[in-house]
């Protein structure tokens, strides 16, 4: 009997959270798909000068980059040097440069052409379809308070999908093999539900990451205590200062790049962050293409162009690294387009739960209104 009880108290939680967390979950689910090729999106389609650009002429060559800089310097007089300190550099040789500058009261996203110099577009900041994906999927449109929002609806969630486990888990190993495929020639009714616990059953294990990661992600904080408590915290080391030789002056930005060009050749540049005081170093921020951990910091002192320094995810503390594969777990940034594809079919899994749930849900209430107006009709007889 207790046992019974606790079946149909998970099945009411399982059925009410499915109905309404599922929603949520659906469009967390779709927007993430979305979400997981979006550096692709943004580089290949919305911004698609950053993987090539055509030459003004056959014998055109690539600018220096510090002379990229001088120039827009002049063309925009109100940039700070923090508008040019942060720098994207092109996806793939020839490709456009990438940096936000102002224009008006406004930072736009600008890419400026490798061969000229000349800014190619600015990029109104959040205006994109993408960027409305990205916001729907964060923030849930409602920034700060959206995002708090977020994290709670990912632990439901989170509940949704164990209680979905707990009431598919069968008794004996011959009901593994019929709660995990669909039964040939069966009725609409068996169809539906089969397919709702081949989708449950088969991507528990990497939704109920993903969607946890996704609420530690907004729990950063709190999270982080409670790995520190039980790990330990080990002392990360601050950016390496800088001591600036008596009248030196910093090298040019093509100076200094080949130095990190050298180390972790198999990861591409993410940013490079030149810097803005006088000991501050220059930061080359590099990322491989997988891995849990794939970024690579160099730090490279702006006056001589020796490295200073060099971190990686790999070799932070533990519970930094723990922290950290949140991030890259919840958006399958740890390995190549198969993972991607992976992740975005995945994603997509709660949309096909809501929908058979749903309709699981509507066929069980019809068969009950036929059963209790048949119990009536057996009364007034």
């Amino acid at each position: 009997m207790p046992s019974f009880t606790l079946r149909k108290i998970i099945f009411f939680i399982h059925l009410w959270f499915g109905l309404f967390i599922g929603v949520y979950f659906t469009i967390a689910g779709v927007t993430g798909s979305i979400l997981v090729f979006q550096e692709d999106i943004q580089v290949h389609y919305l911004m698609p000068e950053r993987t090539a650009v055509t030459p003004p002429t056959p014998a055109a060559k690539l600018m220096p980059l510090s002379k990229i800089i001088a120039g827009l310097r002049k063309d925009f007089p109100d940039a700070t040097d923090n508008n040019f300190a942060l720098i994207t550099p092109p996806e793939t040789p020839g490709g456009a440069w990438f940096l936000r500058l102002p224009s008006g009261k406004k930072t736009y996203a600008t890419t400026v052409n490798p061969y000229t110099g000349q800014v190619i577009r600015q990029y109104p900041s959040n205006e994109t379809w993408l960027d409305w994906v990205d916001d729907l999927h964060v923030n849930l449109l409602k920034k700060a308070p959206g995002k708090i929002a977020n994290g709670y609806l990912g632990l439901l969630a989170g509940i949704l999908l164990l209680s979905g486990i707990w009431l598919w888990w069968p008794a004996t190993l011959r009901q593994i093999k019929l709660r995990s495929t669909i039964k040939r020639g069966a009725g609409i009714q068996r169809v539906i539900a089969d397919l709702h616990n081949v989708f449950g059953f088969y991507s528990f294990l990497l939704l109920l990451a993903v969607t946890l990661t996704g609420s530690v992600i907004v729990f950063y904080a709190p999270v982080q205590k409670v790995v520190i408590s039980v790990v330990g915290k080990s002392r990360r080391l601050p950016p390496p200062k800088v001591v600036p030789p008596p009248g030196a002056h910093w090298l040019p930005i093509d100076a200094l790049l080949p130095a990190a060009e050298k180390i972790a050749p198999e990861s591409s540049f993410v940013f490079i962050l030149f810097p803005t005081q006088p000991r501050q170093a220059f930061l080359c921020y590099k990322r491989a293409k997988e891995g849990i951990w794939p970024d690579t910091r160099i730090y490279i002192n702006p006056y001589n162009g020796k490295v200073l320094r060099v971190d990686s995810d790999s070799t932070d503390p533990l519970d930094t690294r723990i922290m950290r594969s949140a991030s890259t777990i919840h958006f399958g940034r740890w390995g190549y387009l198969g993972i991607k594809i992976l992740y975005a079919i995945i994603g997509l899994i709660p949309l096909g739960l809501f929908i058979t749930g749903v309709l699981m849900y509507i066929r069980s209430r019809r068969t009950k209104v036929r059963r209790q107006r048949r119990r009536r009709l057996i009364k007034d007889e």
